[in-house]
């Protein structure tokens, strides 16, 4: 195999389904997807880091803009694959790279930012009018299926990505082995057969796993419909109804692909679902679960007690996977009615609880650059709303942001205010009538200038309005009738963390910074308030006198 690498691989080191010889449809699919309500893309943004939490917010505010008005799901199907292979950590077709499915993402993803790209995009425009799928005319479900794994030890990968793919088996009616293979040569961990073993054992004595690079012939290779979307026209695969105002049209770009996957998930995924809660009995109902790491040498949480004190009077258990069978995961998750846990503890396992099960991610800004969406799929087929809460790195230099090839893929770390904000959105998530009616009775008292009453209203409701900028906003005025106006200060910055772009606080904080000499909380507010609301920004500190006048560009 000669293959390149990828960022000097041309256009024709990619093999294009319907295109290029050498593939064909194991039998005539019908290519339509199906529609089920979208995947949530709320995130509260606590970092005590000023620069990252601006920059978090803005990537939120492009991830809210990409979210479709419908999830989707759409098909994996099976292909009759010749010349297949495993080279240069990812799937080989025809001596050619192959841009779909797990791999498929990779592959685009280290072609980005190299001229492979942008002729890529260009070349599968192009092909994507010729793109016709033939199907094999012979029986061919003797032959192997061949599935893609990232790796053998990262659980969450291995239960989204891969195990589903083993639903087309008796989908297809299949004879031959699977094999599940990776080029990955790190250590293989126990879940890997105890899932197979759990969930398909009819087929625990028919899969073989494979290591390292190598060539498999002829076998049976599923196909990632979301990429083939993206790879053809209407003539092979129908198009998607408009979704909204965000994009989805057939754009080649990675970009585009990205957006789909975010929004979107696979028909096993849904099947896989469904064939684990037909074999358990949930642990209990109406649960709410604390998931714990036990190994403390990735992803943790630092100053986890602070949250933990305030979620358990709202009923939370710590509970630890790791300490638990693949089932008794399963089986716990399948009884929740809340689960909250840090990226990478297994938060996967929200593929298995009730529709309308609330799940919050402890995350940060490594993992919302490098894995957002990577769970969507999961939500959208249990039907979870899925939310974020993006904290500090656990790390050792807090205002640097941390490489997940140099440094690993970290955890979190939380102070005292983040851990309030959280449990105060989680509880009024719980109880959003409480909230609203703890809300109108502090907004009655602040319109009333009954501050007395606001200030013990406020401690009183703390546990339910503390994630709420107007919870803070109110304790500022508060404070400035009793004439502290730097307490009044250090209540609008917090205000500033939960509302950054709100434009009348922004203001107040600057007019009051600036009357108090505060030039350090001035600048930073200042810069955030340029960076999110620019036009505004602009606008209001020419007035004030503190940047030239100049015409703004439109935000």
């Amino acid at each position: 195999m000669n293959l390149p690498p990828v960022p000097e691989a041309t256009p024709d080191d990619v093999f294009i389904p319907g295109v290029d010889p050498g593939m064909a449809l194991l039998r005539r699919e019908d290519l339509a997807v199906c529609l089920v309500p979208p995947v949530d893309v709320d995130g509260l943004v606590l970092s005590s880091q000023h620069d990252q939490r601006v920059r978090m917010e803005e990537l939120l505010r492009s991830k809210r803009a990409q979210r479709w008005s419908e999830g989707v799901v759409f098909p994996a199907v099976l292909t009759v694959a010749d010349d297949v292979g495993l080279h240069r950590s990812h799937v080989t077709v025809g001596g050619k790279f192959c841009p779909w499915g797990p791999g498929g993402y990779r592959f685009r993803a280290a072609a980005r930012d190299t001229s492979l790209d942008a002729a890529l995009v260009e070349r599968l425009q192009e092909a994507s009018h010729s793109c016709r799928l033939e199907v094999e005319k012979d029986d061919m479900r003797d032959l192997d299926l061949l599935i893609d794994a990232r790796n053998f030890h990262e659980f969450d990968s291995y239960l989204t990505e891969t195990l589903p793919l083993l639903e087309l088996y008796a989908r297809y009616d299949l004879r031959g082995r699977v094999i599940i293979a990776t080029t990955s040569r790190t250590q293989q961990k126990g879940f890997v057969r105890n899932l197979i073993r759990t969930w398909f054992p009819e087929l625990s004595g028919r899969v073989e796993l494979r290591q390292g690079p190598r060539d498999f012939g002829r076998v049976l290779l599923p196909l990632d419909t979301r990429h083939l979307y993206h790879m053809c026209r209407g003539s092979v695969m129908p198009s998607l109804p408009k979704l909204g105002e965000a994009p989805f049209g057939r754009t080649a770009e990675l970009s585009g692909v990205a957006v789909a996957k975010a929004n979107s998930t696979l028909d096993t995924v849904m099947a896989f679902r469904e064939r684990v809660l037909a074999q358990i009995r949930p642990k209990g109902r109406g649960r709410r679960l604390y998931i714990q790491r036990r190994s403390r040498r990735a992803q943790r949480v630092v100053n986890e007690d602070l949250l933990l004190e305030r979620l358990r009077p709202l009923g939370f258990e710590p509970v630890t996977f790791e300490d638990m069978s693949i089932e008794d995961q399963a089986r716990t998750v399948a009884g929740a009615e809340f689960l909250v846990g840090v990226h990478g503890a297994g938060i996967s396992n929200m593929l298995f609880v009730p529709n309308g099960c609330k799940v919050i991610e402890l995350s940060n800004m490594q993992t919302l650059l490098a894995r957002w969406g990577m769970f969507n799929g999961m939500a959208l087929a249990s039907q979870a709303e899925y939310r974020h809460v993006f904290l500090d790195h656990d790390f050792a230099l807090p205002d640097v942001m941390p490489s997940i090839a140099k440094d690993g893929h970290r955890g979190v770390e939380i102070d005292a205010f983040a851990a309030a904000a959280t449990a105060a959105w989680i509880h009024a998530q719980i109880d959003p009538e409480a909230r609203l009616a703890a809300h109108e009775e502090c907004r009655r008292l602040n319109e009333d200038q009954r501050f007395d009453d606001l200030s013990a209203a406020l401690d009183r409701h703390d546990d339910l309005l503390f994630h709420l900028a107007d919870a803070h906003v109110w304790r500022a005025n508060c404070a400035s009738r009793q004439g502290d106006r730097r307490g009044a200060l250090e209540m609008l910055q917090r205000a500033m963390v939960l509302a950054p772009a709100r434009l009348p606080l922004m203001k107040r904080i600057l007019i009051l910074a600036d009357a108090l000499g505060e030039r350090e909380v001035f600048d930073r507010a200042s810069a955030q308030f340029l960076k999110l609301r620019p036009q505004a920004a602009r606008l209001f500190l020419a007035e004030q006198g503190w940047m030239p006048t100049e015409t703004p560009a439109e935000e």
